[in-house]
């Protein structure tokens, strides 16, 4: 009779181990697919793929083993596509049912304190208020070194402002942004014109034969022996 029980409860701690790998595929598939919307720019989906995924992470996280980073991570993605997007707004204000003000998430603190500065500069008017935001941003930043021992990001966004507050005061900088570019994938290129040609110099691959003579033009024959 014990031998049985005994085999019934490994049965039942293989059956919740193999649930468990299970479902954990079933998470790295999705995020797979979420990180393809993500770079096809179909942020709506992606973000419903990661708010499902969400709710897994906050689960696991209290399992011994699993901790906060995965959950740290896929909420700092989420950020993100609200970055991309140009809601600022929706990022710098907190919100409690996914507790992304946690001071352990050094990538969503970046998100937030860099989408701070946006809406800041976009909502100033005028000089001062321009200023006023660039101090913000700066203290964010700040709070973001605070948190952790090294971030080089964070230790430039800071220095950039910094000096962009100084000629702010000296007249130098110009207090109104300059319109974001909501592409993460940067700015489009925009084509030549026939007059820019002659800029640049076309190299093309010389073949073997070519290549050959090429590599012999230089050399002295040599010397023929008398007698």
């Amino acid at each position: 009779m014990k031998g049985i029980v005994g085999y019934v409860l490994v049965a039942v701690v293989l059956a919740l181990a193999g649930t468990a790998c299970l479902a954990a595929g079933y998470l790295n598939r999705d995020m797979a697919h979420a990180q393809q919307d993500v770079m096809a720019l179909k942020y709506d989906e992606a973000d419903k793929t990661f708010a499902g995924s969400e709710r897994y992470f906050e689960y696991a996280s209290r399992l011994p083993g699993v901790g906060d980073g995965p959950l740290n991570d896929v909420r700092t993605r989420r950020a993100q596509l609200k970055y991309w997007q140009g809601q600022y707004a929706a990022i710098s204000s907190p919100q409690p049912e996914s507790g992304n003000t946690a001071s352990e998430n050094i990538g969503l603190q970046m998100v937030v304190a860099t989408a701070g500065y946006r809406a800041g500069r976009l909502q100033a008017k005028d000089k001062p208020a321009t200023i006023q935001a660039v101090e913000a941003g700066m203290q964010a930043y700040l709070g973001v070194l605070k948190s952790t021992t090294r971030n080089e990001d964070a230790a430039y966004n800071y220095e950039y402002l910094a000096r962009l507050k100084d000629e702010l005061l000296e007249g130098k900088a110009n207090f109104r942004l300059v319109k974001a570019q909501m592409d993460p994938n940067g700015m489009s290129g925009s084509l030549m014109s026939r007059g820019d040609g002659a800029k640049f110099k076309t190299r093309i691959p010389l073949q073997n034969e070519e290549r050959d003579k090429a590599a012999g033009a230089g050399k002295i024959p040599p010397a023929k022996k008398k007698g």
